[in-house]
């Protein structure tokens, strides 16, 4: 194992252990009755159709202007099973056949997202892994004199980007809260009550491709980081925020937002970048939850927005993940 891999690992299993040490304290407390119940039933199976859009910008300098290139994966709407026994829930989700843009125009994009969670009423643990394999250079006419963008986009099949790791949401000061109502539906909240969150990152990310992602006709604009093709990142850290779950009868609507400064260790496969990079950076994490939750049936609308970013040499690198989620879910 390679001392990146290294660690990696090691910060994945202090999260781990710090996680089970909380999830042990956190799962015992008593519920407070008149805001939150549980229900009777230990299982529950849940339908879900998601839009999700990610975009990945590469400015040739870092600051907040967002007018770089511009890389966007091929994919339309996705469908997807969750099943949940007790604490323990997983998540599958796949590319709905006939949603999918002109794959002609703008290239194939291979997707996969799966995704686990431990939830008691105080903590969620959310094991992630997801992947997209095939982007398209939006405004391809700028950066190529010539091309005829009304016949294609230039598809980029060798780019991929790969997330994988594990989040801890705690929450604090929250006795009358209970986050299983709010975000996986298998405890019910009767009132309106808030509570602060502490978010727990441990992720690996990879960007990668066969060749610079900088077209020839500006790469001097973007100096050492002309060549860039491939990085590996390592985050973790520890971030702050607050949430707020509104109930009018059976009705939820919880937004929420958290900040994190994450430590990013990075690995660069370029030659005029340094082989390892080491830099903090924040990490927006925004969530809404909308639904309707019975002691039967539920159904719901979750929107969630994360924006991050690491440096590349003098240019910045930013991700952009947005996301909406409908759902409907028996128990039985």
């Amino acid at each position: 194992m390679n001392l990146f891999r290294a660690i990696l690992t090691g910060r994945l299993y202090l999260v781990c252990l710090s996680s089970l040490i909380l999830f042990s304290g956190y799962g015992a407390m008593a519920l407070d009755t008149t805001y939150v119940k549980k229900y009777k039933s230990d299982f529950t199976l849940r339908l879900g159709f998601k839009q999700e859009e990610l975009g990945l910008i590469f400015n040739p300098e870092r600051g907040f202007n967002f007018d770089g290139l511009r890389y966007y994966p091929n994919i339309g709407q996705q469908a997807g099973v969750g099943i949940a026994i007790k604490n323990i829930g997983a998540n599958i989700f796949f590319n709905l056949p006939g949603t999918v843009d002109d794959e002609q125009f703008y290239g194939q994009t291979k997707y996969t997202d799966i995704s686990f969670n431990i939830t008691t009423r105080y903590l969620l643990l959310n094991p992630f892994f997801k992947r997209f394999k095939g982007f398209y250079l939006d405004e391809t006419g700028t950066y190529y004199p010539g091309w005829n963008t009304d016949s294609a986009m230039l598809s980029r099949p060798d780019l991929s980007y790969t997330t994988a790791g594990m989040y801890t949401y705690v929450v604090i000061g929250g006795d009358q809260f209970s986050i299983k109502s709010a975000l996986v539906q298998t405890q019910k909240q009767f009132k309106s009550a808030g509570a602060f969150f502490i978010k727990f990152t441990a992720a690996y990310d990879k960007i990668s491709s066969d060749s610079s992602l900088v077209p020839r006709s500006i790469r001097p604009t973007y100096g050492t980081s002309q060549f860039f093709s491939r990085a590996e990142v390592v985050k973790g850290g520890m971030g702050l925020g607050f949430g707020y779950n509104f109930i009018i009868g059976h009705i939820y609507m919880m937004p929420s937002a958290i900040f994190s400064p994450l430590l990013q260790v990075k690995r660069f496969h370029n030659e005029a970048l340094p082989r390892y990079s080491m830099r903090f950076a924040m990490v927006s994490d925004y969530k809404l939850a909308l639904g309707y939750n019975t002691d039967h049936f539920f159904a719901g609308i979750n929107s969630g927005l994360l924006f991050d970013k690491f440096s590349v040499g003098p240019g910045l690198f930013r991700m952009i993940n947005w996301n909406i989620l409908g759902f409907v879910g028996v128990r039985f």
